[in-house]
């Protein structure tokens, strides 16, 4: 039923963006390039967008299926206290009514009878898809144990990719369990400065040791990942530490592509925000660069059309199965009343109300603020889940604000 919704979801932005496409075949070509440029990256974010893919690499007790849980905020990953869960390399599907991950959850490289056969099942993994980045987990109190035969396999399976597929491919190095590090009692976050020192020494050792192997695309960071639930999967104790800096930095380095999908499942707004802006100032970009200068059709319906994209965009990102309806439901909230069976030209009439002084044509700085100001009213409304006289109140702050700097 969520891949239906999800697809469904797809085929009416496409429609949006068809049309646009269709309006831009009337533009000259020095303005076309760019608009397109921006529109294939909103295209990317949200048309193409799919599941991230992450290989996780790392021995048995590293933290895997707990970081898995910490992700997602609930227990998605059987954890292991006594022998290893994953027994074959391997990729595993984990969603949540947000969104989905694929993880290429190894078993212990260098552990069991024969450690070069699970070397080969795991690049028979890779062969079958390429992770968007490699996830190098090691406990941060043990940052020198074993750890030159774990890079030793981190450095095949890197080569690996690298030669075959012409891929360099990020390396994210994760310290895990945190909450273990000395001083052992200072174990809930905000952590004190004694053991936030010893954690920087924790992860810049591991990460050194990474670079001397691999010297390019790898980042660092040390999180806790320390979650109890109760029978019933409930949260009884959530001590979890920079998860929401380790998805912001993944959302940094992997394809724009898995970046909605990541942002939606962490279900963290700040992040959530942060992707709807991307797509908020593209918008904006595009309808200032339509309305720049005259074109030889009107400017409102083509305009009107990527505000559409946008909202509709910011919408799903913040959880919502959007359609006519739940776009009704926003415009009404800016106090837009437009009723009936909607067309997308209908909706598209909606917006037009929203700009003083509108008409076939509008003034790049009209365009950009009004754009921007309708983005921010959609980020506060979608994802920020703020009633319908505070949606409108941002966008009148924010449209005036914009307008006045003008």
């Amino acid at each position: 039923m969520e891949n239906n919704k999800q697809e469904n979801f797809k085929e009416r932005m496409k429609e949006v963006y068809n049309l646009i496409e269709e309006k831009l075949s009337y533009i000259p070509e020095k303005l076309r390039i760019p608009i397109q440029k921006e529109l294939d990256m909103i295209k990317k974010l949200i048309i193409d967008s799919r599941a991230p893919r992450f290989a996780f690499v790392g021995r048995r007790g590293a933290g895997k299926s707990n970081l898995l849980n910490a992700i997602f905020g609930s227990e998605k990953a059987k954890t292991g206290d006594v022998v290893a869960q994953t027994i074959i390399g391997k990729w595993y599907n984990y969603k949540n009514k947000n969104g989905s991950m694929e993880i290429l959850d190894t078993r212990g490289l260098n552990e069991g009878k024969n450690p070069q056969k699970a070397l080969e099942d795991v690049k028979l993994c890779l062969d079958d898809k390429l992770p968007d980045a490699f996830i190098f987990l090691n406990k941060a109190t043990e940052v020198d144990a074993h750890i030159n035969t774990d890079i030793e396999s981190l450095c095949k399976l890197y080569g690996h990719v690298t030669e075959k597929y012409s891929y360099e491919i990020p390396i994210i190095t994760v310290a895990t369990q945190s909450d273990q590090m000395n001083p052992s009692l200072d174990n809930k976050p905000p952590y004190k400065e004694k053991k936030l020192k010893n954690l920087d020494k924790a992860i810049d050792h591991l990460n050194n040791k990474v670079n001397e192997k691999i010297p390019n695309n790898t980042y660092k960071i040390a999180v806790s990942s320390l979650m109890e639930f109760d029978e019933k999967g409930k949260i009884t104790i959530d001590y979890r530490w920079n998860i929401d800096k380790l998805i912001e930095l993944l959302l940094e380095h992997i394809p724009q592509s898995a970046q909605l999908e990541l942002a939606k499942i962490g279900q963290m707004k700040t992040l959530q925000k942060k992707i709807a802006r991307k797509i908020e100032y593209s918008a904006a970009t595009i309808c200032s660069a339509i309305a720049f200068e005259p074109l030889p059709i009107a400017d409102m319906p083509l305009i009107t059309g990527v505000q559409l994209s946008m909202i509709i965009g910011i919408g799903y990102i913040g959880g919502y199965e959007l359609n006519k309806e739940t776009a009704k439901e926003f415009l009404s909230a800016m106090g837009l009343n437009v009723g009936g069976a909607f067309l997308f030209r209908e909706l598209a009439r909606g917006l037009i109300k929203l700009i003083p002084g509108f008409g076939s044509f509008i003034s790049s700085a009209i365009a950009f603020a009004s754009t921007i100001a309708i983005g921010e009213a959609a980020i506060a409304y979608f994802i920020g889940k703020k009633s319908k006289e505070e949606t409108k109140s941002i966008y009148d702050k924010k449209y005036k604000e914009l307008k006045d700097k003008k």
